[in-house]
């Protein structure tokens, strides 16, 4: 599905998460029209180039994930999206919020690798963000002028084992900005919270911060400084 940029202001609304899904089965190894294989922003089920966007009571699936590839749920583009009581169900690479300022209300959010990921602002607020295997949840990419990149807010972290073994994000630019508020951690993260992705330099200029943690994954004693 793509929603156009032209098309603001509109609202897309499901009886209920569980009743109301749309999906599609793609992902970056499928073949294009020139024979060669689609690039992973080429992938998703939804693609919202509109500002102004309502999504509630939906699932947005797309199960075509590894050992496929990279199959992204949606990618988001606008500016000022609103998902509420929704479910984003994918892999690796679910959630695409490229650019723009979004909020997400009571969503569910499921994937692996780098499965939230981005340059945009994004507010998750009483949020599950499940983690199916070991990855990195946020992997922002917040530009240098922008005042916030991904903020949870009373959001519930869990894994789909115990070996799920996440990081609570690392740095696709180097002016990264994640935080974690009041959020309750499974066990599922790992300790030290937070990768460089081996970008020293990243450490200058990113900002990952955590308050008020709760859970057996809250260890400020042993996060990186």
């Amino acid at each position: 599905m793509y929603i156009q940029r032209e098309k603001r202001f509109i609202a897309l609304v499901g009886e209920a998460a569980e009743k109301t899904i749309l999906t599609c089965d793609v992902c970056n190894d499928y073949p294009a029209p020139d024979g060669k294989s689609l690039a992973p922003f080429r992938t998703p089920s939804v693609s919202l180039d509109a500002d102004d966007f309502t999504l509630e009571n939906l699932t947005l699936a797309n199960p075509a994930g590894p050992p496929q590839g990279q199959a992204l749920v949606i990618r988001v583009d606008g500016d000022r999206a609103i998902f509420r009581r929704c479910r984003l169900l994918g892999d690796q690479d679910t959630l695409l919020v490229n650019r723009g300022r979004h909020s997400f209300e009571d969503c569910s959010i499921a994937g692996s690798t780098d499965f939230i990921f981005g340059g945009a602002t994004a507010y998750f607020n009483r949020c599950t963000i499940h983690a199916l295997l070991s990855g990195y949840l946020p992997v922002a990419s917040t530009p240098d002028f922008a005042p916030h990149g991904s903020v949870f807010s009373h959001c519930n972290i869990t894994g789909e084992s115990p070996e799920a073994k996440t990081s609570l994000g690392r740095p696709r630019r180097d002016d990264a900005q994640t935080v974690f508020l009041f959020t309750e951690m499974s066990g599922n993260e790992c300790p030290e919270g937070w990768d460089h992705w081996k970008q020293p330099s990243a450490e200058k200029v990113s900002r990952y911060a955590e308050f008020g943690s709760t859970g057996p994954g809250a260890n400020p004693a042993a996060r990186v400084t």
